[in-house]
């Protein structure tokens, strides 16, 4: 008998993605799905180590869709996934051009079995994705923040680190914020944002260059949360 799994699933889409198959080959794209399969299998604390088995985590990509869902019964499953989407982000805006992506994180039922995958927590996740998360960034549906109860100090850590109330009120992963800590003094962070600067002061479409301010606009708060990160 088939049957629903109660799951916390995360939906990312990739920003600018169309835009990257007219000016890729097929090996480039398939390599760099390749390396977000890679990316998304594993997940760490601070100190390196595990919180979830890699089998526990499954992805599915669509085009520029990718589907990331965990099992609720599994111990540390959201900060799992959390972990996942914003390694994933990272990886991303690493690249040589970075490629800003924008989620939600539902908790609801799923049923997936090979190449299916369908049920409506896989639905609400999409649609908020697609109708509420605007920028780039990956929410938290409010029930969610609302209702969970950490279950360790891993869980309680990520949660007090880097789940954030945003300027119009909905709850995130504070990727950017990571990225920051882990890369500051590194060129990755120095040529990420001087990419965003340039989007930002020459980009032409509004609606793409409302992405990149809202990046631009981030910096004090990643940067306050920086010195909090490293200062209790």
């Amino acid at each position: 008998m088939r049957n629903y799994k109660e799951c916390y699933i995360a939906v990312l889409d990739l920003l600018g993605f169309k835009d990257a198959l007219n000016r890729c080959n097929c090996d480039d794209i398939a390599s760099f799905f390749d390396e977000i399969n890679e990316e998304c299998t594993i997940s760490y604390t601070a100190t390196g180590q595990p919180i979830i088995n890699k089998e526990d985590v499954h992805m599915k990509v669509m085009s520029d869709s990718i589907c990331i869902f965990i099992d609720v019964s599994i111990k540390n499953a959201l900060s799992a996934l959390i972990a996942t989407c914003d390694y994933l982000q990272i990886r991303m805006l690493r690249l040589k051009e970075p490629m800003l992506s924008r989620g939600a994180i539902v908790k609801g039922k799923i049923y997936h079995n090979k190449d299916v995958i369908f049920g409506e927590g896989f639905v609400r996740a999409y649609n908020m994705q697609e109708e509420e998360a605007i920028y780039p960034r990956v929410i938290l549906d409010k029930d969610i923040v609302k209702n969970y109860k950490c279950s360790n100090e891993v869980d309680q850590e990520y949660f007090d680190r880097f789940i954030s109330k945003d300027f119009d009120g909905y709850y995130f992963s504070d990727y950017l914020a990571l990225f920051y800590i882990l890369n500051h003094e590194l060129d990755s962070w120095k040529k990420f944002i001087g990419y965003v600067v340039q989007r930002n002061e020459n980009e032409k479409n509004g609606r793409i260059r409302a992405k990149y301010s809202y990046i631009y606009e981030s910096l004090p708060r990643i940067k306050e949360k920086f010195w909090k990160y490293h200062n209790g």
